[in-house]
């Protein structure tokens, strides 16, 4: 898209969103942080949709586009004009007709440079700002000049524009979300694993399959949700794993709470709805192995817990990690891979690296002790995905993770049981990403 047509449309998606929030006044729920933004938003979604009528945003529409084609209940036009002028027309016409409109929006807030989020907030007031967990060196922060007080400044406009009677729920465990929390008045809920949080997560567990052997296969997790009220609201949720679920859930929990969500509506829409394509999502390998396929992003925390998951399962074959490039960490590239590398060497038995950048997590790997016969570096994924073919056995259990740019979902294509499922399994598959 031409970067002058670009503005035109943002300014006129912007114009439209504003009066569509004038006209239908909305309650908002505004999700931003740097991990498990869009596992918040749809475990929110989840748990008020069925008390409330509510829309929530499409995939990971966070941006100056994608914010106000959630609340104009439209699609991405990406490079076609005439596609964005029907929409305009679509969306005006709606403002004049007045159709039935959600009573609430669960919109994720991104920032993948420095005034994203401010920008935003200048027009978009939320009744409800959730912030989740920050990393040492979070995603993006080349784009703020490597300096990681720039994106939390940057994610703090989101509660700063709390309306009046706002509500600030946010992840009780993190240093910084703690320390953003201490400058806003608002009312204020916590999530997270410590004990005192306002809603807290115990005893988290992995599920597994029944198997004549005496281990099956980890087919899930579970885990529960304590209030300051002494209620628990306990949660098994079959097809994916990790703790940033867990994590998710209980900021969907301090929600639900703070709109009276009754818990038994609550506990079943967490055990119940599934997580977006590309996030931890359990598939059926090749060879009835078992695929952890986390490919929508990679951030280093993140990179960091899904190791952790690997390296927790207790699993019938062999690990294997199939790990691509962290993209957008400017000065820190080397030493976080390096220190993926490490994580690796300790949750897998057979390290596959795919790109450039991870030729750091190899060297981070045979420092810390693998055996470099267990290691196999590539340049792109889907011959990752082909070579991995030939390592995978029944009972193991493969992680596929990296940076969006790296098209790590084409490895696991490659390795699925059921490849004609790829347009239902797996992230970016739109003829949109296929056409790149």
């Amino acid at each position: 898209m031409q970067s002058v047509f670009k503005q035109f449309v943002v300014f006129m998606l912007r114009v439209l969103a504003q009066a569509t929030l004038k006209i239908h006044k909305p309650k908002i729920i505004a999700v931003t942080g740097n991990i498990g933004k869009t596992s918040s938003k749809d475990a929110i979604f989840a748990a008020i949709s069925g008390t409330y009528t509510a829309r929530k945003s499409y995939k990971s529409f966070n941006s100056e586009i994608g914010v106000p084609l959630t609340i104009l209940g439209e699609d991405n036009q990406w490079s076609n004009p005439f596609g964005w002028l029907l929409l305009f027309a679509r969306s005006a016409i709606r403002l004049v007709v007045r159709e039935e409109y959600p009573t609430w929006l669960v919109l994720e807030i991104g920032a993948d440079a420095p005034g994203d989020i401010e920008t935003i907030t200048k027009w978009l007031k939320p009744d409800i700002a959730v912030l989740t967990q920050f990393g040492d060196v979070p995603v993006h922060i080349e784009n703020f000049k490597n300096d990681r007080t720039l994106i939390v400044r940057e994610k703090a406009f989101l509660p700063k524009a709390l309306k009046k009677d706002g509500v600030f729920v946010y992840c009780g465990d993190d240093v910084d979300a703690t320390h953003i929390a201490e400058g806003i008045t608002h009312t204020k809920v916590t999530f997270g694993f410590k004990p005192e949080n306002t809603i807290s997560i115990h005893n988290d567990s992995f599920l597994y399959t029944a198997s004549s052997d005496l281990k099956g296969d980890v087919s899930g997790m579970q885990y529960e949700l304590h209030t300051k009220d002494s209620k628990v609201v306990h949660i098994k949720r079959t097809g994916y794993l990790g703790r940033v679920y867990a994590a998710a859930g209980a900021a969907a929990c301090a929600v639900a709470q703070v709109l009276d969500v009754d818990f038994v509506t609550l506990d079943k829409a967490l055990s119940e709805y599934t997580p977006e394509s590309g996030r931890m999502r359990i598939l059926d390998g090749i060879k009835n192995s078992i695929l952890l396929d986390d490919t929508y992003n990679a951030a280093p925390k993140a990179m960091k817990h899904a190791l952790e998951t690997l390296r927790e399962i207790d699993s019938r074959g062999k690990k294997i990690a199939i790990l691509g490039d962290m993209l957008e960490l400017g000065k820190h590239t080397e030493k976080v891979h390096k220190e993926i590398g490490k994580d690796a060497s300790q949750a897998a038995h057979k390290l596959i690296t795919v790109g450039m950048r991870s030729r750091f997590i190899v060297e981070g790997a045979l420092n810390d002790g693998m055996d470099e016969n267990n290691i196999f570096q590539f340049e792109d994924a889907r011959s990752a995905g082909k070579f991995a073919e030939s390592l995978i056995e029944e009972g193991d259990v493969v992680l596929l993770k990296a940076s969006q740019g790296i098209r790590m979902e084409r490895a696991t294509e490659e390795l699925l049981r059921y490849p004609d499922m790829k347009e239902e399994l797996l992230v970016r598959q739109s003829e949109e990403w296929n056409g790149r």
